[in-house]
């Protein structure tokens, strides 16, 4: 017999994947780098990114190894399809996932804020333009940081609003700086606040209810604070101060708060062409001083100082109706007396008795009706019998007619 020598059987396994590349997110100028796991004989590597195989140049290297690595990244690196296919010395090859490189930019400002000029209580801003990921901004005054509150909003957004503005907020440093996901921040040039004190034109108007009021009945002023110019005013107050002709009852206010005690109505700022107005009710006294004066007045220079005072001086009336009178010739209650009726020279009566007729008339009237009718529906002469008798009392001065009855008492 004779025997062979002995030979081998040797069997390679196909490349398999073992181990997936990963997602990779970076910022443009990094190095990153996607690898893979594989087992198998003779495996070999091949990136690609879509249907491009990878070579090596430039900023890529590995594109035929286990890791593909990329340095500095651009761009135009940034993908959703990389992946590598795995060959082996046996059929068939593997393919891996498609991963992404995700690159964020870093900031840059495109456009800068600018210096700005207004008025002390306007609205001032700051705005600035910028690209990048993931960017936030810090408006500083100098390099101290501004924050939110009071005046100031938006101190961490692109635009920075003082509102309103006072003197202390005037600089020559106001700045923001632009950070974003990617290294470095970025600084604005420093930009300048300034405020002027420009003229405002304020305005009081005050009226009120009644310029002949009654004694010991109420009147309401109404006081009108306007902003006539085109500029917004601040520190606004009106001193309202009630003279001792009055009482101070209630008031309101569509702004600010009034104090009776002081007459300070504190307003504050007052926008150009706005108005806020004060409603105060008084009692109306027997004695004391009934001129009253309101006076407004502000931080701004004034541009018209005629318009900043109003005025008004009601005059009282001891005005008194009595319930009866007894024209029986005692000299006593004879006629039937209007206490102030006299301060009202346009006024008409007409009286009627208790069947709606008219008995007497007369206007303007002047206390002189002694119980007797000046009509003729009257039986038995003119000389009205005892009872209760209805009258319209209209003063002329544009209030509601006054109606009532009197009792004749012979």
């Amino acid at each position: 017999n004779d025997t062979s020598i002995l030979v081998s059987l040797i069997l390679g396994q196909p490349a398999v994947i073992t181990s997936e590349p990963i997602n990779v997110t970076a910022c443009v100028g990094d190095s990153i780098s996607f690898g893979v796991l594989a087992s198998g004989v003779g495996v070999t590597y091949q990136w690609r990114k879509g249907n491009v195989d990878l070579v090596n140049s430039g900023s890529i290297s590995g594109a035929t190894s286990d890791t593909l690595t990329i340095n500095p990244t651009t761009l135009g690196d940034a993908g959703t399809d990389y992946y590598v296919v795995i060959s082996g010395t046996c059929s068939p090859n593997d393919t891996s996932i498609l991963v992404s490189l995700i690159l964020n930019q870093p900031a840059v400002i495109t456009s800068e804020p600018i210096n700005a000029t207004v008025c002390v209580g306007e609205l001032a801003s700051f705005s600035v333009i910028a690209t990048g990921t993931g960017v936030t901004y810090q408006w500083r005054k100098g390099t101290v940081d501004i924050v939110d509150g009071g005046a100031i909003s938006g101190a961490t957004s692109a635009t920075l609003t003082i509102n309103p503005t006072v003197l202390g907020d005037a600089g020559v440093d106001y700045n923001v700086v632009v950070t974003g996901s990617c290294s470095p921040a970025v600084f604005s040039v420093d930009v300048t606040l300034a405020l002027t004190n420009c003229a405002a034109d304020l305005n009081v108007v005050k009226t009120a209810s009644s310029l002949n009021p009654i004694i010991g009945e109420t009147v309401v002023f109404t006081i009108v604070a306007s902003n006539l110019s085109a500029s917004n005013a601040t520190g606004v107050v009106v001193l309202e101060l009630l003279q001792s002709g009055y009482s101070y009852i209630s008031s309101t206010t569509t702004t600010g708060l009034y104090d009776p005690i002081t007459g300070n109505w504190n307003i504050g700022n007052l926008s150009a062409g706005d108005s806020e107005t004060l409603t105060i009710t008084v009692e109306v006294l027997s004695t004391g001083n009934y001129e009253n004066t309101a006076t407004i007045s502000g931080l701004e220079p004034e541009l018209d100082l005629s318009n900043n005072s109003s005025t008004v001086l009601p005059i009282p009336s001891d005005f008194f109706i009595p319930e009866g009178f007894s024209p029986n010739g005692d000299l006593v209650n004879d006629l039937f007396i209007i206490r102030g009726i006299f301060n009202f020279p346009s006024n008409t009566i007409t009286i009627y008795n208790r069947w709606g007729n008219e008995v007497f008339a007369d206007s303007p009237y002047q206390n002189t009706w002694d119980g007797k009718s000046t009509s003729n529906v009257n039986v038995g002469g003119d000389v009205l019998p005892v009872g209760t008798y209805f009258y319209v009392l209209d003063l002329g001065d544009g209030s509601k007619a006054i109606k009532g009855t009197i009792y004749l008492n012979n």
